[in-house]
């Protein structure tokens, strides 16, 4: 019974953290703790009802095709299509309507993730709905930079969040993506309805 309640409050933690509404990324009223994982939050808002936090990766150097600044998006609300469309599925030099990937006409492939890349990133109680793998390629023509584009999903309780992430799928970013969606994770198998 007190783990149950632990998780109860848990979850109605994480929904007030991901409601913070019209918060800009200034003001000090977004409460996610993004340092923790090693992210800045760049900005906190609120479209028709669905909470948008985009976090950023700290300031450091710019390395090839800028793909190391990507954002990473948690977006939640109470009903699943309304978080979908937010995210949505962007076009072909675009990962989804949130992410738009730097240098589109310099891109050599867009792929679907191969099913060794989804097993890498899957996460139990999440369901992986999109992963996509991006290659930049070189002024020769060969293959150069490339990215991981995923969005995972999952319901807790009565809010629905999505993680939309690129990066570049070093052993580090994987980890730190599960990072993400672990300190959202409820700990219990809440299963969607």
């Amino acid at each position: 019974m007190m783990k149950f309640k632990a998780n109860i409050l848990f979850v109605w933690c994480i929904y007030w953290m991901l409601c913070a509404s019209h918060v800009n990324a200034n003001d000090k009223g977004c409460p996610f703790e993004s340092a923790q994982l090693g992210y800045d939050i760049a900005a906190c808002t609120n479209e028709n009802g669905v909470d948008i936090l985009k976090l950023m990766p700290p300031a450091q150097d710019l390395y090839e095709a800028n793909l190391d600044r990507l954002p990473t998006f948690i977006v939640s609300g109470g009903d699943l299509s309304s978080v979908l469309k937010v995210v949505g599925n962007g076009e072909k030099k675009r990962y989804n309507d949130l992410i738009a990937l730097p240098n589109p006409s310099e891109i050599l492939h867009f792929d679907d993730g191969s099913d060794a890349v989804k097993r890498k990133i899957a996460m139990p109680n999440w369901t992986l709905l999109d992963v996509k793998d991006v290659v930049y390629g070189r002024p020769d023509g060969s293959e150069g930079a490339g990215v991981v584009c995923s969005t995972h999903e999952r319901k807790i309780e009565a809010v629905y969040v999505a993680v939309s992430q690129c990066n570049s799928f070093y052993e580090s970013d994987v980890i730190k993506l599960k990072a993400i969606l672990q300190s959202l994770d409820s700990g219990n198998d809440a299963t969607r309805s």
